[in-house]
C-alpha cells in the first residue's frame, strides 16, 4: 500500500513539479502501476478512486491552469482504465477459483 502511495506521489509531482513532455512517462509509470497492483494485490478500488480523485482536480484545475489540467485528465484516465482492467481480471480469478 505505501509503494502504491509513493507512485501516486510520483505522479503528482510529475504533474505539478517537472516539465517532462515526454509520452514516454505515461507508458512507464502506468506499467509501474500495474505491476505494483499485481503484485502487492492492491484493491482495484483504489486505483479507481485515485483516477476519481484526479478527474475531480482537473475540473478545478481547469479554472486554474489549463496544462496541470490536462495532465491531470491524462493521469485520471491512465489510473481508472487500469483499475477497470484490474477489476475485470479480478472476477476471471474469482470465477476460476469457485470451479
Amino acid at each position: 500500500m505505501s509503494f502504491f502511495i509513493a507512485l501516486i506521489s510520483l505522479i503528482l509531482v510529475n504533474i505539478f513539479l517537472l516539465k517532462i513532455e515526454s509520452e514516454l512517462i505515461y507508458v512507464f509509470i502506468p506499467v509501474i502501476v500495474i505491476f505494483t497492483e499485481k503484485h502487492f494485490k492492491v484493491d482495484a478500488k483504489i486505483t479507481i478512486v485515485s483516477g476519481l480523485f484526479f478527474l475531480s482536480l482537473c475540473a478545478v484545475f481547469m479554472l486554474i491552469n489549463e496544462t496541470v489540467a490536462s495532465k491531470l485528465a491524462v493521469w485520471a484516465f491512465l489510473l481508472l482504465l487500469s483499475g477497470t482492467f484490474k477489476m475485470i481480471f479480478q472476477q476471471e480469478e474469482t470465477k476460476k477459483l469457485k470451479k
